[in-house]
């Protein structure tokens, strides 16, 4: 094959068949093999991608699929594997933390979501430090009252019974006894 350049107003044609490059002034495109620019619209075909200036888009790319074990350093996500991305986070949110108590009850908060962990008392100034500890065992955490209590209170009732808290050591709870003053 020879090759041959030909020149036209405004537009210059390098080779022959497929692989001939032409260049046209008049309606601002570029031809090369299977790659087209048209500066007109700002649009690029390079084989099957389309590069469309006009939407600011990439189309037609081939790597929809993702698979985490099998990636190509520096290659761009398409939309589609993003999406596969997204579902597998959207997933993994829902399964979140199971929590279980005492009572065997469940209670499920998806990731972001919240556990309230509330004990009655609201006013800081009402509550002691050091008399509740929690420790590992088996795989639990074990909430456990301390053997000596940091503060020890009396309150009188209104019939002038005594309710005094104690801790039973052996039970590791605590029960209230009345006594009746005499």
């Amino acid at each position: 094959m020879q090759s041959t350049s030909m020149v036209q107003k405004g537009i210059v044609k390098a080779g022959d068949g497929a692989n001939a490059v032409t260049i046209n002034g008049v309606n601002s495109t570029i031809n090369a093999g299977k790659v087209a620019i048209d500066g007109a619209i700002g649009n690029i075909t390079a084989g099957k991608v389309l590069v469309n200036g006009a939407n600011g888009t990439v189309n037609n790319l081939t790597n929809r699929t993702w698979d985490p074990n099998n990636i190509t350093n520096g290659q761009a996500a398409t939309e589609d594997q993003l999406k596969s991305v997204d579902q597998k986070v959207t997933d993994n949110s829902k399964k979140g933390l199971n929590f279980q108590a005492d009572s065997g009850e469940l209670i499920h908060k998806d990731l972001g979501q919240t556990l309230d962990v509330v004990g009655g008392v609201s006013d800081k100034a009402k509550l002691s430090d050091n008399n509740i500890g929690v420790v590992s065992e088996n795989g639990k955490l074990n909430v456990k009252l301390a053997k000596d209590f940091n503060r020890f209170e009396q309150r009188n009732n209104w019939s002038n019974n005594y309710q005094q808290r104690w801790l039973d050591n052996q039970q590791q709870t605590i029960r209230y006894s009345k006594w009746f003053q005499r």
